[in-house]
């Protein structure tokens, strides 16, 4: 099984990653990356996270995390 994951979109500040089995989108993670209000850090908030029903249970959402 290959799998692809490239940026499908990306600003300064959100990002999103597509996975990808023989050109049929299979996974995808949403990301917003923000400044936090109290300390002088940013920090990472998953908005979306979603895997086809039929590709669940092989990893496609942990390999989407690790990106």
């Amino acid at each position: 099984m290959f799998i692809i994951i490239f940026t499908n979109y990306k600003t300064e500040n959100y990002k999103a990653f597509v996975a990808e089995m023989n050109n049929n989108v299979i996974g995808l993670v949403a990301i917003s990356v923000t400044n936090s209000f109290v300390r002088v850090v940013k920090y990472c908030r998953i908005m979306a996270l979603v895997v086809d029903e039929n590709y669940r249970n092989i990893q496609i959402g942990k390999k989407l995390m690790a990106h």
